[in-house]
C-alpha cells in the first residue's frame, strides 16, 4: 500500500515474490495483493491476486506521500477509513495465516494481528558477498528484532566468538580491497589526521526516506550536517546505487563552500561505505544499512531516521557488538537468491522466524553453525 513515482521499483518486488512462490513446496499456498498496474507481474503459482488501490487511501493525506508514510509508520490513530477499509475486505476474503510485508505498516498489523512477517533486502554488508535478506516477525523498521538485540538479548559468549571471528575476517578483506583500490592512501592524505565521518546517502525517492528521513534530498542534507558537524571534521558522501552521482560542476560547488566535503574518486563514489567504513571516525545514516556493521565495531553512530538501527546509536565509541553480528549471520538474514532460486529455503527460513518468534533469540546451536556457513568469507 505504498506509492513510487517509479512503478519498476515495485514491479520488481512483484517479480520477486513470484520467484519465491515458483520455490513453493505445496507447503503454503501463495496469494497477492498489488495495484492493477502491478497486477501484470503476477505468476499462475499464485493462486488468487487481490487488488487494492492507493488512490482512496493517499487521498485521506492530500496525496503528500510524506505525510501518508508517516502515518503507515508512526501514527497515533488509525484515521485512514479507506485503507482500514480495504485492507480488511481482504482479510475477510483471504484469512491468511502469514502476511508478508515489504514496509512498514501499522494497519497491517492492525488488521492482521500476529500474522506479519516483514521482509526486506540486508543488512548484512553486500561487497563481495551474497545478497541478505530479512524476514522479521516484529516489525519492518519500527520495533524490528533488531531492538530487543539493541538490548542485549542475544549477547552471550557464543555469540561473541561467532560474531568476532566473523567480523575480523570481513574487515580484513576490506584492508585489502581499500588498499587495492587506493581508498586508505587517499584518505590518509585528504584527512591529514583530521576525524572523518562517513555519510552514506540514499535515493529521496524511497517510501522510508519520504516517510521518517529528514524531509530533505541528499545533496542539500549533506551541506546542512557539513555546516553543523566540528569545525575540524570532514564528511565523507558516499552515495547509493540507485541515485545519480552530483556532476562535477555540484561536486565543485560543494567543494568551494564547504571545504570539509571530501568526495572520493568517482571510483569510490558508490556503494562504497564498506570500503572506508573501518578507517573513519563516526558514521551518520538515514536508515542505510551500513549502519548495522558501524555498529558491529562499536563505531559513533547518528540514525536520522525512524529505523531498526535506532536504538544502536552512540554518541562514543562502544564495545563492538559482535552480538549483532552473530544474530544477523545464524538468525535474521537468509541469501536471497537461494530464496528465489531453490525449492523450500525460503519457506524453511519462514518457518523458522513465523511459526516461533522465540526461534530468533534460542541459545546458538549446531544448526546455526549450518546457517553460518552460507556466510562463508
Amino acid at each position: 500500500m505504498i506509492f513510487n513515482s517509479n512503478p519498476e521499483a515495485l514491479a520488481i518486488w512483484v517479480h520477486w515474490s513470484g520467484k519465491i512462490a515458483q520455490q513453493g513446496t505445496g507447503e503454503y499456498s501463495y496469494h497477492l495483493a498489488c495495484s492493477k498496474y502491478l497486477e501484470r507481474y503476477s505468476v499462475k503459482e499464485f493462486k488468487t491476486t487481490h487488488i487494492l488501490s492507493t488512490k482512496d487511501p493517499m487521498n485521506a493525506f492530500g496525496f503528500d506521500e510524506a505525510d501518508y508514510g508517516a502515518d503507515l509508520f508512526s501514527g497515533i490513530n488509525f484515521e485512514n477509513k479507506n485503507l482500514l477499509s480495504a485492507l480488511r475486505i481482504l482479510e475477510q476474503s483471504l484469512h491468511p495465516d502469514i502476511v508478508i510485508c515489504w514496509s512498514q505498516n501499522r494497519y497491517i498489523e492492525n488488521v492482521f494481528p500476529g500474522r506479519c512477517v516483514f521482509m526486506e533486502h540486508g543488512p548484512l554488508p553486500r561487497r563481495h558477498m551474497p545478497l541478505s535478506s530479512f524476514l522479521d516477525p516484529y516489525g519492518h523498521q519500527v520495533g524490528s528484532s533488531l531492538d530487543q538485540v539493541a538490548s542485549g538479548q542475544f549477547d552471550s559468549p557464543e555469540t561473541q566468538q561467532i560474531g568476532g571471528d566473523w567480523t575480523q575476517k570481513w574487515l580484513g578483506l576490506r584492508r585489502l580491497e581499500a588498499e587495492r583500490l587506493g581508498a586508505k592512501d587517499w584518505l590518509d592524505k585528504v584527512a591529514n589526521g583530521r576525524s572523518v565521518t562517513l555519510l552514506p546517502l540514499q535515493s529521496a525517492g524511497g517510501f522510508h526516506y519520504e516517510a521518517t528521513g529528514p524531509r530533505l534530498k541528499p545533496v542539500p542534507l549533506l551541506r546542512k550536517i557539513a555546516a553543523n558537524i566540528y569545525e575540524d571534521e570532514l564528511i565523507l558522501p558516499t552515495w547509493h546505487s540507485d541515485q545519480a552521482v552530483p556532476n562535477d560542476d555540484m561536486l565543485d560547488v560543494l567543494r568551494i563552500e564547504h571545504p570539509n566535503i571530501i568526495v572520493p574518486e568517482a571510483e569510490l563514489r558508490v556503494n562504497s561505505s564498506e570500503v572506508f567504513l573501518q578507517y573513519v571516525s563516526r558514521v551518520i545514516v538515514i536508515s542505510s544499512n551500513v549502519a548495522a556493521m558501524a555498529a558491529v565495531l562499536g563505531l559513533p553512530l547518528q540514525v536520522l531516521a525512524k529505523c531498526k538501527f535506532s536504538r544502536f546509536q552512540s554518541s562514543k565509541k562502544t564495545k563492538p557488538r559482535y552480538d549483532l553480528a552473530a544474530f544477523l549471520l545464524c538468525r535474521y538474514c537468509g541469501q536471497f537468491n537461494r530464496w528465489i532460486g531453490e525449492k523450500g529455503v525460503f519457506e524453511s527460513h519462514l518457518n523458522f522466524v513465523a511459526m516461533n518468534r522465540s526461534n530468533l533469540f534460542s541459545k546458538i546451536n549446531k544448526g546455526d553453525c549450518e546457517r553460518l556457513q552460507q556466510w562463508n568469507l
